[in-house]
């Protein structure tokens, strides 16, 4: 959570090494950028532009290169945690194993009916989730594997009349969060749903929907762990989740037009952005987690973070 990267429609990109005190712009060109992803590091940085390619920085920013990926309109990426292995979504679904030197299509290029606006990965890479509209109005959560070369049809999730803006999945790929608006159906057991915040759990699989009023979410962020969350909405509050997202609370912070919000492993930091307006952070100290276990020979073993 102290190194940090934000991107300007129209503008720079600029990072932190101190969680936000300060700001430095980095050599990248002006540009339309849309999305923006960092190994955990900081050294590896990779942007999307509306109007071209996606760029790559291994030296934390101080130089960029535009990688082999078609131009397009990258709404989103999503990195492992060395950087090797990307993830990005405009109308086709691409993926890398080294870099961003080369690319993997996973869709016909420009696929009318079709759109893709969210990607998240796990740690390791090996396991990718995509959020695809189709042109019967409704939305699917696929998931990937880069170790099995497996991009087919594993629908984790599919909702009608919804648009998903972000997703956002935990570290080991087991669990995912995602903030949908402008239901025209609303998700079973719910009336009149202005947006949503959803979770999936891999154990069951198990899914919350949490009907919500407000109907403007823009971004989503998890823990590591898949336990603590934090969503943004355009115009609203701050919202966040310490069981996985079976409840939900607003933060004490300004409405403000929210558009994208990140989460150090712990989620002890949070960075929120807003549109117009600036990069806020919040931080607060974890509660000590004790385990208590035993070794294979049968000593007390304790630990805490």
């Amino acid at each position: 959570g102290t190194k940090l990267v934000a991107a300007v429609s129209l503008g720079l990109i600029y990072t932190s090494t101190n969680s936000g005190s300060t700001w430095v712009a980095t050599s990248a060109p002006t540009n339309f950028w849309a999305s923006v992803a960092s190994s955990a590091d900081g050294s590896r940085l990779f942007a999307g532009s509306l109007t071209g390619a996606i760029y790559a920085s291994a030296d934390s920013g101080s130089t960029w290169r535009p990688t082999g990926v078609r131009a397009g309109s990258w709404h989103s990426i999503a990195s492992s945690a060395d950087g090797t292995k990307l993830a990005a979504t405009d109308y086709v679904r691409v993926v890398s194993t080294n870099s961003g030197s080369n690319w993997m299509y996973l869709d016909s290029a420009m696929d009318v009916g079709t759109a893709n606006f969210s990607v998240s990965m796990s740690a390791d890479g090996n396991r990718v989730v995509f959020v695809v509209f189709d042109d019967t109005d409704a939305f699917s959560f696929f998931s990937g594997s880069l170790t099995l070369d497996d991009w087919g049809d594993d629908i984790l999730a599919r909702f009608q009349g919804g648009f998903c803006r972000s997703v956002a999945m935990c570290a080991d790929g087991t669990r995912f969060a995602a903030v949908i608006n402008a239901y025209n159906a609303s998700p079973p057991g719910t009336t009149n749903c202005g947006g949503t915040l959803f979770t999936w759990s891999a154990a069951g699989p198990t899914v919350v929907t949490n009907c919500t009023s407000v109907s403007n979410w823009t971004s989503v962020a998890t823990s590591a762990d898949g336990m603590r969350l934090v969503a943004v909405a355009s115009g609203g509050a701050i919202y966040t989740s310490t069981d996985a997202g079976v409840t939900w609370g607003p933060a004490s912070v300004t409405n403000a037009s929210w558009v994208s919000v990140a989460s150090s492993a712990d989620g002890a930091k949070l960075v929120a952005a807003a549109n117009g307006g600036g990069i806020y952070t919040w931080q607060t100290v974890p509660a000590p987690v004790l385990k208590v276990t035993t070794s294979a020979k049968g000593l007390l073993v304790i630990s805490w973070t």
